[in-house]
């Protein structure tokens, strides 16, 4: 009998990303969760025609093929090193950021960080201070950023075997392509040096002219997602955005010339041109969301309505939709008439197609997890679309819990983070685990969310609380409407996390509809944000749309804080919370707590995880993803009938 997917299937489950071909062979990352070392595990791999497949290492990403030959970075005594021909080729003391190579040149380009201080301080009987002067001074998932950090550009030669420094800087430097002779590459040079703001620059050199040369002059402030140089090293095609919306923008395609420095715009549809997939299972991805087929055409990724788009286009300025498939494209690259894609569903967690770009059609090549899929089901989510209250659609989905006997069983109301992400037609464990438990599962996309368009962004900027907050009820009445004879309505439960989180506690305020609530990684007091979060004096001004020291500028801020009804709370509410996080500090749900204690007489429980960052339910410690899950699962059959 088939089974459903449970909690302990987080290790069995496994994902695929960063698909090369090199020659006639294909290779791939896998990644799998470890239950022993509780840890996260990559792997390249060898992927044969058949479709079976060979490890190729362990502790290793990003394959690529230089100089015809696979390249990939290693784990090494714990830095992360270049392996060439099956050979280390660098022996870098703090370890490489990422590489950049052409299948026709002997040069593999690099970056180095180096840094003096640890991010987290380990506990000694001696501790040092940390001394802070920048105004971006941290990074959740990472910690304290160093000051004095310095990103070395070098380039190695397979064949004379030398590695020279071809550039210093002291602002984050993420490499994105190199031309087919090696001669020239670009990169991403971050505001900050963690790379977390909304705004960078995009650089071309070429190593025979005197400087660098800044591709984004006529984008200040603006943002690059991905950007690739064609193969005969005349222009750059790019997804990036100007700074009309900061921390909201969406992406449009530009392509730049590089003989005459000339940045011009392509596409500029209502479509955000960037992979904006969200699932929990970790992968690897792919080093790009567009790419050249020749020198005059090339493919580039968007995301539209919850789902991946794939275009074609071409430098006359000519472009048409080649795939609109209700799925999220988790990466791809380019062989001589396909493409290589790997895909996402709700039940479907990853698998590897063949696209042709001849006919349009697909050819499956590997499902990782092919095996599993034989004695187990997923669930499947089914789209629904309601109003908001101007008129504009809405898309949700509905994931029905696993059958009781014929009895109605509850429902979980999710609320994603950002508020700018997406759900999306892609695989969420979590969610797979709930409708086994027995529960109903519903997420949407409320206003703010990303992939519906420029407005429907900026509906929440300046209004968090407001039309948001009220499509998500839409949403809820929606679901319910549609599936009377699935839910109990006596058993309705909201969850969410980050903005979701926010969205949680500022419902627990606003309403007593929900029967019991779940409040992870929340922004709770938006004043404390603005000094406290890694990002947050940008974010808060950006979102909110007033600064801590605007007119009202307080008054505005507080107004939109949960912390400001925390007196109201009646509904049973769960916090949950990283301790590490510094994207939204512990100390809001610290804030949060304390008050509804204070002030009612509300049911009201905070558990806090250790050694957690803001991510804790997509890529934390993978024990730590078990016990919240079922310590939500307790606060709700508390509070059930």
């Amino acid at each position: 009998m088939s089974q459903n997917v449970t909690l302990q299937d987080l290790y069995q489950l496994k994902t695929i990303g960063n698909p090369v071909v090199v020659g006639e062979s294909t290779y791939l990352v896998q990644t799998h969760v470890r239950a022993i070392e509780n840890d996260y595990q990559n792997g390249v791999y060898h992927l044969f025609e058949d479709g079976t497949t060979k490890l190729v290492a362990n502790n290793a990403t990003a394959p690529t093929n230089a100089f015809g030959q696979l390249a990939y970075l290693q784990k090494i005594d714990g830095q992360s090193q270049i392996i060439f021909g099956g050979y280390p080729v660098t022996q870098t003391q703090y370890g490489v950021v990422n590489f950049i190579a052409s299948p026709t040149s002997p040069i593999i380009t690099y970056a180095e960080k180096i840094t003096h201080t640890a991010p987290v301080a380990k506990h000694t009987n001696r501790p040092q201070i940390r001394r802070i002067t920048n105004q971006y001074y941290k990074a959740d998932g990472y910690g304290f950023t160093d000051e004095g950090t310095l990103f070395e550009i070098h380039q190695f030669d397979v064949i004379q075997g030398t590695d020279k420094i071809v550039l210093t800087q002291e602002t984050r430097t993420d490499l994105l392509d190199a031309s087919a002779d090696g001669q020239s590459f670009i990169w991403l040079e971050g505001a900050d040096l963690a790379g977390d703001l909304d705004e960078n620059t995009l650089w071309y050199l070429n190593l025979t002219a005197s400087q660098p040369v800044k591709v984004t002059a006529t984008l200040p402030s603006g943002t690059t997602a991905d950007a690739v140089i064609s193969p005969d090293g005349q222009q750059i095609l790019l997804a990036a955005h100007d700074d009309q919306y900061p921390n909201a923008r969406i992406h449009a395609i530009y392509l730049y010339d590089i003989a005459t420095a000339t940045l011009a715009p392509y596409f500029t549809e209502d479509v955000d041109t960037v992979r904006d997939a969200m699932s929990d299972l970790p992968s690897a991805g792919s080093a790009h969301s567009l790419a050249w087929l020749d020198s005059k055409t090339f493919v580039f990724q968007a995301t539209y309505h919850g789902h991946s788009r794939l275009y074609y286009g071409n430098v006359t300025g000519d472009y048409h939709l080649i795939d609109d498939s209700a799925r999220s494209i988790l990466g791809f690259s380019v062989t001589d008439t396909d493409l290589l894609l790997v895909e996402s569903k709700t039940d479907k967690p990853a698998r590897l197609v063949s696209h042709s770009l001849v006919n349009n059609t697909e050819v499956s090549r590997y499902n990782p997890n092919a095996d599993y899929e034989l004695t187990h089901t997923y669930a499947t989510a089914a789209k629904y679309i309601f109003q908001s209250e101007d008129g504009s659609d809405v898309d949700g989905w509905f994931m029905p819990a696993a059958k009781q006997g014929g009895k109605k069983a509850p429902l979980i109301l999710y609320v994603h983070g950002g508020p700018h992400g997406a759900y999306s037609e892609a695989f969420f464990w979590e969610f797979q685990v709930w409708t086994s438990l027995g529960y109903n599962v519903a997420f949407t996309n409320p206003h703010g969310s990303t992939s519906y368009g420029q407005s429907f962004v900026n509906a929440v900027i300046g209004a968090y609380g407001e039309q948001d907050y009220r499509d998500v009820l839409a949403g809820l009445d929606a679901v319910l409407a549609n599936n009377l004879h699935e839910i109990d309505p006596t058993q309705v439960y909201l969850a969410g996390g980050s903005y979701g989180g926010f969205m949680a506690t500022w419902a627990a305020g606003h309403t007593d509809r929900f029967t019991a609530i779940v409040a992870q990684r929340a922004v709770i007091n938006w004043i404390s944000m603005f000094g406290t979060s890694d990002i947050g004096a940008s974010f808060t001004k950006a979102e909110l749309g007033i600064g801590l020291f605007d007119t009202d500028g307080l008054a505005k801020l507080w107004q939109f804080s949960p912390l400001a009804y925390a007196q109201n709370v009646k509904t049973p509410i769960l916090l949950m919370h990283g301790e590490y996080d510094m994207r939204v500090p512990i100390g809001q749900a610290e804030e949060y707590y304390s008050a509804v204690k204070e002030h009612t007489d509300t049911p009201i429980e905070f558990v806090r995880f250790p050694e957690a960052w803001h991510g804790v339910s997509r890529n934390g410690q993978p024990n730590l993803r078990e016990a919240r899950i079922n310590v939500m699962n307790d606060w709700f059959k508390r509070f059930s009938n």
